[in-house]
């Protein structure tokens, strides 16, 4: 209104931005308050039906969007902000997509908390917005009110977006694996039931029926059960994503606020449904063929399945040049998205499979030599070694898919376990002190009420304490389109201690614009010791220099130290989020426990011993890769289904032969051998393919896919004693895949059995 170069602004709307903490059936929710002059922004968030105007009374009307009001039950809402309790009787529901927040009346927010009068932020209505009005904006409102900055809508979407991307890039992928696994049971189970429909189709053949007719007749019916399948699929999917189960966890972005958007975009619907149709079309298409090859004389007599058969030599020499250019293609330099890593994994997966024919050809070969010189009573595991051989190239698929159903959990267990072993060293190393003072309520329940400002004082003077040091953290700081995270600490105390240690590369950071920075910051941001990260503070934007790079895990998008006296300078706090100290040797650590403790009654205040502090960080990181577990799960369950299906068809098309040898007097361990022996031969052949998958994948996935979303160097810890499990468990596998099968043979007439078609 003063300033007519600020015309094009239409409307300014004062928000005011609190983080509560509730109940929610037992569990401690943040609920995010927002205050609104609800005269001006009515049109934003009420219905039609609920006009508002300057006469209408609103202040006892509080609006709560979807999510919060399904969970409360219409329940009174007490929340607790700043260690006070709060009450809420009266509310009403608003449309949302998701969201915990509680939305109310500026007018009613300064009554409910009085004495609390300042704006968090104002939104501007504007017309022709652009980057030069923005800046001229931006440098008017510097000039009078340090530290003030203005953003774009754009600007806060794409910050936004980039919470949990990192998480997300390693999910895709390794979900990635699990879904080309499900392909290779499509196509597995596709050709078990090209072989069922055999000679129904040479059948067909001979009453006219074109090459190509049946090949259409073959890929209708698995699109068919694809479009089922994908739309079961898709339902289940919905339903399993109101839960937390699937759901990625970090310090900025909060589970419960994260699990109350519900709604799936409509594309990733769409995507799905494309990939679960076009992916069993695809996979049907090796089976298709051979549907086409078919020869009519084949319902007279068994005859080769087709013309398409490439030499496995050939197929072997493919796969070993697909393994030998994946590392080197794995090596380009990659962008945001690691597009040459993940081109790197899919020709490690696509040479394995290529060298399958061979390698089940020359094993079987090998191994029906050997039994046939040493033993002629093996009769049984020289039958299934023979059936294994006879249908290398279906047995190829059923191995794949074992192969990489072990491959993934490998690798899952040594992705956790190579974060594990650099967490507990980086705990051992940055945090080596006797005790941490906490407040539990901030550890269980998401509060932030921290430690008080004059603890450390008093903790300095105990004569029983050496040496102090604080703890600052601040999750959410602003750098151009990226969030980070700043740890505040007195640096001098560190730097002196590992000086006597031994330890270098800790430089001394009491300049006030000096600072360290993680080594996944300076990686994922092409940042150097040197550069400069320009970071907003209360005093407005601010260049600060780069001393030093440390490898640092508190953050996946990044982490800043910074010693504490400049931070106080350029954030200020009330709190300490907690006091790290070490005890001398020669006092009763017990006797300093209570003492310290007894400081403050009833405070909620905690002391963690260093094992315990290690424990903490440990689960914080198994929330954020819980999910990883789920992946896990589907794909044993996967490969299951695969071998399952696979001795299934198999059992039925050599159902003859086991008719045969009952005839003549096979009992159910002779006939049940033949099974069991092929079933162990694939088994024990897909699990070691898969060991070796994954010490192939290991370096691509952590020292290439990993390093490019998380920026972290991790050491590969292969996980020994998994390794054994699998093992040991391929017998009591083979064993239970191939119980219904051998029951359901045994039962059937051996009249039905040497009369089968």
């Amino acid at each position: 209104f003063y300033y007519p170069d600020f015309s094009w602004i239409k409307q300014i709307s004062p928000r005011i931005q609190k983080r509560l903490t509730t109940k929610l059936n037992g569990k401690t929710v943040s609920v995010n308050y927002q205050a609104v002059d609800i005269w001006k922004e009515a049109k934003y968030f009420l219905a039609p039906r609920e006009k508002v105007t300057p006469n209408a009374s609103l202040n006892t009307k509080v609006w709560l969007s979807e999510a919060l009001y399904q969970k409360l039950n219409s329940k009174p809402l007490s929340f607790e902000y700043r260690s006070k309790e709060y009450r809420i009787d009266s509310y009403q529901q608003i449309a949302s997509d998701g969201g915990l927040f509680v939305l109310e009346d500026i007018r009613d927010s300064w009554r409910r908390f009085p004495g609390q009068k300042k704006i968090s932020y104002l939104l501007l209505d504007v017309s022709g917005a652009s980057v030069e009005r923005q800046t001229a904006l931006e440098n008017f409102l510097q000039k009078r009110y340090p530290g003030i900055a203005v953003e774009s809508a754009e600007q806060i979407r794409q910050r936004a977006s980039g919470v949990l991307k990192s998480f997300h890039l390693n999910l895709i992928i390794l979900s990635g694996i699990s879904v080309i696994i499900a392909f290779f049971l499509v196509s597995n189970t596709m050709s078990g039931i090209f072989l069922d429909r055999k000679r129904e189709m040479g059948i067909l053949r001979c009453l006219g029926a074109t090459p190509l007719e049946n090949v259409c007749l073959f890929l209708f019916q698995s699109v068919f059960l694809g479009i089922i399948a994908t739309i079961t699929g898709i339902a289940l999917g919905l339903y399993i994503s109101q839960f937390s189960f699937f759901s990625g966890e970090s310090m900025t972005a909060d589970i419960d606020q994260t699990i109350s958007y519900s709604t799936i975009p409509p594309y990733l619907l769409w995507i799905s449904l494309f990939l679960g149709v076009f992916g069993s079309f695809i996979s049907a298409g090796v089976p298709a063929l051979y549907s086409f090859h078919l020869k009519p004389i084949s319902i007279l007599r068994d005859v080769p399945q087709g013309s398409i058969r490439l030499r496995p030599i050939f197929l072997l020499f493919m796969g070993v040049v697909l393994l030998v250019l994946a590392y080197q293609v794995a090596e380009l330099p990659n962008v945001s998205v690691p597009y040459y890593g993940l081109c790197a994994i899919a020709m490690v997966i696509i040479g394995q499979v290529l060298c399958f024919p061979w390698l089940l050809l020359s094993l079987t070969r090998s191994i029906h030599f050997v039994i046939t010189k040493t033993s002629q009573q093996l009769l049984a595991l020289r039958i299934g070694i023979e059936e294994v051989k006879g249908n290398y190239t279906k047995n190829s698929l059923t191995a794949a898919t074992l192969m990489l159903s072990i491959s993934l959990i490998l690798s899952l267990s040594t992705l956790t376990d190579s974060y594990k072993a650099s967490v507990l060293n980086w705990v051992d190393r940055d945090f080596p002190y006797d005790y941490s003072l906490v407040n539990k309520r901030d550890l269980y329940e998401k509060t932030a009420i921290g430690i008080p400002l004059w603890v450390k004082q008093k903790l300095e003077a105990h004569p029983a304490i050496e040496e102090v040091n604080v703890f600052v953290l601040n999750a959410k700081v602003i750098s151009g389109k990226k969030v980070y995270t700043i740890h505040a600490f007195d640096t001098e105390k560190a730097r002196l201690r590992e000086k006597k240690l031994g330890l270098s590369g800790f430089p001394s950071l009491l300049a006030e614009t000096d600072i360290m920075v993680s080594a996944n910051l300076a990686h994922l941001s092409s940042l150097s010791i040197g550069d400069t990260l320009s970071i907003r503070t209360k005093l407005g934007m601010q260049s600060f220099h780069i001393r030093g790079i440390r490898e640092d895990f508190f953050s996946e998008s990044g982490t800043i130290l910074m010693d504490v006296r400049n931070y106080r300078k350029f954030f200020n706090f009330t709190k300490y989020n907690s006091l790290r100290f070490f005890v001398k040797d020669t006092v009763e650590r017990g006797e300093v426990e209570k003492e310290v403790l007894s400081w403050m009654p009833n405070s909620h205040w905690q002391l963690l011993q260093a094992q315990q502090l290690k424990e903490l960080y440990l689960r914080q990181m198994a929330k954020v890769f819980e999910v990883l577990n789920s992946l896990k799960v589907t794909a044993c369950l996967i490969a299951f289904l695969s071998l399952f299906s696979s001795i299934l068809h198999n059992m039925y098309q050599k159902i003859r032969l086991l008719g045969v040898m009952r005839s003549i007097g096979g009992n159910l361990v002779q006939v049940g051998g033949v099974i069991f022996f092929e079933s162990l031969f694939l088994i024990s052949f897909g699990f070691i393919m898969g060991i070796m998958s994954s010490l192939l994948l290991n370096p691509i996935i952590i020292g290439v896919i990993n390093k490019n979303a998380f920026g972290w160097t991790l050491p590969i810890e292969f996980s020994s004693s998994l390794l054994v499990f699998i093992l040991i468990s391929i017998i009591p596998i083979a064993f239970l895949v191939v119980l219904y099968p051998l029951v359901l043979l045994w039962r059937k007439p051996l009249r039905n059995l040497l009369n089968y078609e």
